[in-house]
Parts: structure tokens; C-alpha cells; sequence
């Protein structure tokens, strides 16, 4: 189980004390899976927290990135399949609504409903969360990524009816 505050993660095992039976293999061990361990899914490889504290993403050896609540822990609130089973570089929140994962020179952005947007990178970029978006730095730039408004969503959605679409457009037609 997880628990998590605004400054930490805290984990409990509940799974009880190992017997002889379920032991784990020593690191490098060539030693197959127990039954136990088959049953338990694919392991967690990266994991962030939001900004809020109330959701946290995990990506997993077999190449999904998965949202869960933290606050109604384990519920999952989103499953992205990303097509690659190699460990992101890096994984961190976009703000609290969408999670960017790192590659050598991909950041994928994944959002809440599965949409996802594909950047390429020449050179390697280090992402720094913020609380309302990412910051993307590298040796020659540094870029902010954050969620449109709502407000500018309403103005340039294509077929918007909005009083504020319609004054853009009466402008764009003036001029």
C-alpha cells in the first residue's frame, strides 16, 4: 500500500514476513520466479507523484504507464500502453493532468484521457516539474510546457461559437 503526503511517499508491504517458500533471489541469481511472484503482474520500474499529491504514475516492465489514485489507492484512474519495454530516462507530471516520459531524445506526453503528443529532442533535455506545468532544459534552450487555458481553448477550437471565437473572427475578417 501506498501513502502519500505533499512532501513524501511511504510504502507498506503488507504481503507479511517471506518463508522459505517465497524467498526472493538474490540480485543476478539465475534462480526462475516463483508461482508467488508470477501471479503478482509486471513490476514497477519508475513512479512520480503529482503536484497534489492525489494521483501517481508508474511505469512498468511491460511497457505501460498507469495513473493511480493515491488518495483511493490502488483504483486506477488511467492505462497507457507506450510500445516500448526499455525504462524511460526520466518520468515526471505536466502539471496534474498529464505525465511526460523521457527517452533518449523522445518525450512522450501522455494526458488524462490516453491522448499523447510525441516531441523529438537533438540533444538530451532534463524535465523539471512545476506545479502548473514542465520545464524542459537543455544545453542550448529552455522550454516551458503547460496546459492551454481553457479560455484560449474557447477562443481558437475549430467551430467554437464562443462570444469570444466570434469577436476573433469578426477581427480576423476586418482586417
Amino acid at each position: 500500500m501506498v501513502y502519500v503526503t505533499t512532501t513524501e511517499v511511504k510504502v507498506l508491504d503488507l504481503s507479511g514476513p517471506a518463508t522459505p517458500t517465497q524467498a526472493q533471489p538474490q540480485p543476478g541469481s539465475s534462480q526462475p520466479a516463483s508461482p508467488q511472484e508470477k501471479q503478482r503482474g509486471p513490476m514497477v520500474r519508475k513512479m512520480t507523484v503529482s503536484p497534489s499529491g492525489t494521483l501517481l504514475a508508474c511505469f512498468s516492465d511491460d511497457g505501460t504507464m498507469s495513473v493511480l489514485s493515491a488518495v483511493d489507492f490502488p483504483k486506477e484512474i488511467s492505462h497507457f500502453q507506450t510500445q516500448s519495454r526499455k525504462e524511460p530516462d526520466q518520468i515526471a507530471w505536466c502539471g496534474n493532468d498529464s505525465v511526460l516520459l523521457y527517452w533518449d531524445r523522445i518525450l512522450l506526453m501522455v494526458g488524462p484521457f490516453g491522448d499523447w503528443i510525441k516531441y523529438g529532442y537533438d540533444e538530451p533535455i532534463v524535465i523539471v516539474p512545476e506545479c502548473d506545468g514542465a520545464r524542459i532544459i537543455s544545453r542550448t534552450k529552455c522550454e516551458f510546457v503547460h496546459r492551454v487555458p481553457d479560455v484560449t481553448v474557447s477562443v481558437f477550437q475549430i467551430g467554437s461559437t464562443e462570444p469570444s471565437a466570434m469577436l476573433y473572427d469578426a477581427l480576423d475578417h476586418f482586417q
